[in-house]
């Protein structure tokens, strides 16, 4: 969500380094409901865990409950549909630098329009030297997030996701986010180059703090005294940033950028307002950084939050919210009436495809959102979405990795056996799920030779969303997608 990132590096807006940076970091890395904790690591001591704060007014409104009996939920769900005040209120003056990302047809509020006035490197530092190979990865991330987030449909499909199959449970069948979604979606690699980190205390966080961002023994001490752990505060980044542009320090500046930026968008944690210290390793070699595999880091913290939120105890959903309602956009054209912006072209992201605005936005309440998916037929599912996008991202066989996943210490199962329809593929039962224990050296090994763990390619489907003549009962033995009892949903189970 370009334009909820807060208030971001307001002040150096005058003084010519941002272009559309989202005002409010807290809206896309906004959780959705009322949760415990952070994600990634926590300290192994307890005073070093990050406390709970009490949620201000605004945020209260923008809870949803995720998790609650069919039977007494509300049919109302908490709609965030707040607009948030605009970047442009505060006009820069740019200095252009053409060849440091391609951003036609991006306006200087980062909507698709008429072409921005720069076309440096969009909202962040403006020495490219520093972030050409970062560009395309962060130019991606800032221009597609979403402005609106709509809990109602959220939750009705957070509420199917099965932690054990890593895929939604629907009526028509399983279906998940894959690998090929998320390089479709947010133009963000998902080869390249594995980025491997160890979990951090509050004394390495501050040790990194020092290190990379050039801050003092006694600074970074406060900062994660007051993230309560190794984190530190968006607000934080963004007033080190301000100070570190005007001193002309343009590396220390570009980490900030996009340790801020990472914490409001692919690694949004429940907190709304914290990042976690452990990303900015990645930042340590920005010649290096763009390399890394971010669209699969992004799917590991996706697919961990949604674990995380199919808990009956979460009240909340982190991760980067943008990929999963873009994806349900993409996949669900009948759940939800998406407004396409006409200015599209397919060479952005897919998610730029969406005009997500509050005067765009037809949100509906859960209950409805429930009862359409619960009445979802095969017909009704856009299975293979990007066939016009194929030009700009090919389909890459890595997509059909099955196993595991991992960023970090966060590992998550992959499993696209069991939606072969989303390859074109015809659906088969699949193999039981296994739970492999692996270390995090044989996860790395394993994705590196990725080619010997490809899931087989099969019968290719006569129509899409074919399945075997034995998919449908298996799969309503071991499952339970309808959420609403009616005498529809009831027939259809037994068609």
């Amino acid at each position: 969500m370009r334009k909820k990132c807060g208030r971001f590096f307001r002040g150096f807006l005058r003084n010519k380094v941002l272009q559309d940076l989202p005002r409010d970091p807290t809206k896309e890395g906004r959780a959705l409901g009322a949760g415990r904790g952070r994600s990634i690591s926590e300290d192994a001591h307890e005073a070093d865990v990050p406390r709970c704060r009490r949620p201000t007014a605004s945020a209260r409104r923008q809870w949803v409950r995720l998790r609650e009996d069919v039977t007494e939920r509300p049919e109302d769900v908490a709609q965030l549909h707040e607009d948030v005040p605009h970047v442009s209120d505060a006009t820069p003056e740019m200095i252009g630098l053409a060849d440091a990302v391609q951003t036609e047809g991006v306006a200087t509020n980062g909507s698709l329009g008429s072409p921005a006035a720069d076309e440096g490197f969009p909202g962040g530092p403006r020495d490219p030297s520093t972030l050409l190979s970062m560009s395309h990865t962060a130019s991606g991330v800032d221009r597609c997030s979403v402005i609106t987030i709509d809990p109602g449909l959220i939750s009705a499909f957070v509420e199917r996701w099965h932690r054990e199959t890593s895929t939604f449970h629907l009526p028509v069948g399983e279906l998940a986010i894959t690998l090929d979604d998320v390089a479709s979606l947010l133009h963000i690699p998902i080869t390249g180059a594995l980025h491997t980190f160890e979990l951090l205390i509050t004394s390495d966080a501050i040790g990194l703090l020092t290190e990379l961002l050039e801050v003092s023994h006694e600074e970074a001490t406060f900062e994660t005294q007051q993230a309560g752990g190794p984190h530190v505060r968006l607000g934080w980044l963004r007033d080190l940033y301000e100070s570190q542009c005007r001193a002309g320090r343009w590396v220390v500046a570009a980490c900030m950028y996009l340790l801020h930026l990472v914490g409001c968008t692919l690694f949004a944690n429940k907190s709304s307002t914290h990042v976690h210290v452990v990303h900015l390793e990645a930042f340590r070699d920005l010649a290096q950084a763009g390399g890394f595999i971010w669209g699969v880091a992004t799917l590991v913290h996706m697919y961990e939050h949604l674990n995380d939120a199919s808990q009956a105890s979460t009240r909340q959903l982190g991760g980067y919210i943008t990929l999963l309602q873009c994806w349900i956009y993409e996949h669900f054209p009948t759940v939800h009436t998406s407004v396409v912006h006409d200015a599209y072209d397919e060479g952005s992201p897919r998610a730029c495809k969406w005009l997500t605005g509050k005067a765009h936005m037809t949100g509906i309440k859960g209950a409805p959102y429930r009862r359409r998916l619960d009445a979802l037929t095969v017909t009704d599912v856009c299975w293979m979405p990007y066939g016009e996008h194929r030009g700009v991202r090919g389909f890459d066989l890595i997509s059909s990795y099955t196993g595991q996943l991992r960023w970090g210490q966060i590992v998550v199962y992959v499993r696209p056996e069991r939606v072969l329809r989303q390859f074109g593929y015809l659906q088969t039962v699949p193999p039981p799920p296994v739970c492999d224990s692996l270390t995090g050296d044989d996860i790395d090994d394993q994705w590196l030779h990725f080619s010997d763990h490809l899931v087989p390619s099969g019968e290719l489907c006569v129509v899409p969303g074919q399945v075997a003549p034995d998919y449908m009962e298996w799969f309503f033995w071991i499952s339970h997608p309808f959420f609403t009892r009616t005498e529809e949903t009831a027939a259809s189970r037994h068609a």
